[in-house]
């Protein structure tokens, strides 16, 4: 079976677009709820740090003399609790709403899958190319249901990067442009391994299978009897080890292959974020800042740099199911045999079959042709 070529950019939109519609169809008030939810749960974080930092501010004033700063001080940490109390209850509230949304999605789009499967053509489920893309097809169903949910994860990590960066450029645009220029090498590393382990993944399904497979019948007590009187079983599990090692080892290897680039990108990360706050320290020491800018930097560095971990990973596992998408597209695509024949009355006298042809591979040359069988009631089959 030809490897299915890499999705492009616009393709990969597409396919966005495409599981975002179908989706919407299956449950609008889930899509609704998680968009308000991503814009929830990625503002209420952020503005919990600004006023974390006010109240910083506050603080100081008040330890240096101000008297009214006490009191801001004060408003600013109820108001933090305040925010903490939003967040968890719409968590709890979410939780609930995802629950029910991907047991619908999945229930919807997997009764599709399987309702296609037991009506296509009876020679595909002898058919290797078959079984590879419904291999395919059945893990991207388990990853249909979740399809918002990573969405809105993705969403609010690109949205809590942005805001982040912006509010670093407001403080300092030093301080924004420093952790900007930090985070690139750590995307583009993070990006190619992604690409890596998706092609990976790919090509790797048939070992995959073929290593459960084994594993699966070889610990079946009634097998593992026989296949020990015919001294078969250690042949079975040498054979597992091997497309198990064919599928983890070369992840490995180019996992390894990445640790160096890895560290390196992690570590102008941490020295972006040192630079960072050292400046803002020096700007609060010359009277520049004010003492709550400190708490408001570290806290967007780090949300920052989070986020950005965030945003990779999840577009990591996202690429890896896109992937599956398009083998789930070209299965929903084989043609369905719906043909259920004519409803006998009555038993009939005679069954005769004729011209039947077998499907062998092409570089066999054992063909049958002219075979006439007829069956009829009380004789023998005859084979012509």
């Amino acid at each position: 079976m030809a490897e299915p070529k890499k999705l492009s950019f616009n393709e990969t939109l597409k396919a966005f677009g495409t599981v975002a519609i179908t989706t919407y169809k299956a449950s609008p008030l889930a899509a609704i709820t998680k968009i308000i939810g991503t814009i929830i749960g990625s503002a209420i974080p952020l503005v919990t740090a600004f006023v974390a930092a006010q109240a910083t501010t506050y603080l100081a004033a008040g330890f240096a003399g101000d008297e009214q700063a006490g009191t801001r001080a004060i408003w600013c940490v109820a108001a933090t609790v305040l925010l903490g109390i939003l967040m968890m209850a719409w968590n709890s509230l979410q939780n609930y709403i995802d629950q029910f949304t991907s047991y619908k999605i999945s229930s919807a789009i997997s009764d599709q899958l399987y309702e296609h499967f037991v009506s296509i053509d009876f020679w595909r489920y002898d058919d290797k190319d078959t079984a590879d893309m419904f291999d395919k097809a059945q893990s991207f169903v388990s990853f249909f249901s979740q399809f918002f949910d990573a969405m809105a994860r993705i969403v609010a990590s690109i949205v809590s990067v942005i805001v982040a960066l912006v509010s670093l450029f407001s403080v300092s645009w030093w301080i924004g442009l420093i952790l900007f220029l930090a985070i690139i090498p750590s995307a583009i590393v993070q990006l190619k391994l992604s690409r890596l382990q998706t092609e990976h993944w790919r090509k790797y399904t048939e070992a995959r299978r073929r290593s459960n497979s084994i594993s699966w019948s070889v610990m079946q007590p009634q097998n593992l009897a026989e296949l020990r009187i015919y001294n078969a079983a250690r042949y079975m599990l040498d054979m597992r080890a091997k497309w198990r090692d064919k599928d983890q080892l070369e992840r490995i290897q180019f996992e390894r292959s990445y640790i160096i680039k890895r560290l390196a990108a992690d570590v102008v990360e941490a020295i972006a974020q040192l630079v960072g706050l050292l400046l803002i320290v020096l700007q609060i020491i010359h009277r520049v800042q004010p003492v709550g800018q400190f708490v408001l930097v570290e806290q967007m560095m780090s949300r920052a740099l989070g986020d950005m971990g965030s945003l990779i990973t999840q577009f990591n596992s996202i690429d890896q199911d896109i992937a599956a998408m398009v083998d789930f597209q070209r299965f929903m695509r084989l043609p369905r045999n719906l043909n259920e024949g004519r409803k006998l009355l009555e038993p009939p006298q005679a069954i005769e079959l004729r011209n039947v042809s077998f499907r062998y591979p092409k570089n066999d040359k054992l063909a049958l042709s002219n075979i006439n069988m007829k069956i009829r009631a009380g004789q023998r089959i005859a084979i012509v």
